[in-house]
């Protein structure tokens, strides 16, 4: 059985609602939802729809199997960035009904472009696919169309939104790395610190002085480099009662004597049951 033949013809303001039929079927397609998109919805377009098929700007074709709308192609004519020279062909939206595919509607469509492009003095043909539709990917790049750029599409809002997290993330980031580098700066120093005083002390061992570690008793103000300690029991209470240790109390005394000594060196502290030790 034959098969019809593929009408392509530049549309006109009679084919209105027949293309907003299609738009309709295609957003669906795309999207993936029947819910209408931001200014898109066939009511939405209607009006601008009918201001391009009557004005030159904008260019689109219909394909028609016995009288029936089955697809169509809206172009138009601009450089392919806005700062380059020669006209480009931009196909917007290339969509042929489930039902017409395989039946030789997008070649149909693709030959009326190609018309378009040489009466525009158009070198290039640039179009646009979404990226889950592989059957179109694979049938463009058999017609010579090679990847270009990959467009993106985000509402303004989400972007400021976005933008704003990434800017109060990048602080963050920024003050946590300024932290590890102060910290990593201090350890280091104190690395070098420690292995500096490990070299003096080892050094002064091997010239038989004594350890230079900590600084002088005179330094401190202490009368006697090396004081001996005078320990009073009766200063020390110790009483177990109940299996219950209180702390020992230490006087004043002592503690200023352990004091002194922790830097020139305790000499001899015993404690003997009810005995008091003596100064060496």
């Amino acid at each position: 059985m034959t098969r019809a033949p593929v009408d392509v013809r530049r549309a006109g303001v009679d084919d209105l609602d027949d293309l907003l039929l299609l738009w309709g079927q295609a957003r669906d397609e795309v999207t993936g939802t029947t819910r209408a998109v931001a200014g898109t919805a066939p009511d939405h377009l209607r009006p601008r729809l009918r201001e391009a098929l009557q004005g030159d700007d904008v260019h689109v074709l219909v394909a028609r199997i016995d009288g029936a709308a089955v697809g169509y192609a809206l172009l138009r004519v601009a450089p392919v960035f806005a700062i380059t020279e020669g006209p480009c062909l931009h196909i917007e939206h290339l969509f042929v009904t489930p039902e017409a595919r395989r039946r030789g509607v997008a070649k149909g469509l693709l030959s009326g472009v190609a018309s378009v492009a040489e009466r525009a003095g158009a070198d290039q043909v640039l179009t646009s696919v979404a990226p889950a539709a592989r059957d179109t990917h694979r049938f463009l790049a058999r017609l010579g169309f090679s990847p270009f750029v990959v467009r993106r599409v985000a509402s303004t809002a989400v972007l400021r939104r976005k933008l704003a997290g990434e800017s109060r993330r990048g602080t963050l980031d920024d003050l946590l790395s300024r932290r590890r580098s102060l910290r990593g700066k201090a350890s280091w120093s104190s690395a070098r610190a420690s292995a500096k005083e490990d070299e003096a002390a080892a050094a002064a061992v091997r010239a038989g002085l004594p350890h230079p570690a900590g600084p002088d008793a005179a330094d401190l103000g202490l009368a006697d480099p090396c004081p001996t300690a005078r320990l009073d029991l009766d200063a020390i209470s110790v009483h177990d009662t109940h299996d219950t240790l209180e702390m020992p109390v230490v006087t004043a005394d002592l503690a200023d004597a352990l004091e002194r000594s922790s830097e020139g060196g305790l000499r001899a502290v015993s404690l003997v049951e009810n005995a008091t030790t003596q100064p060496a």
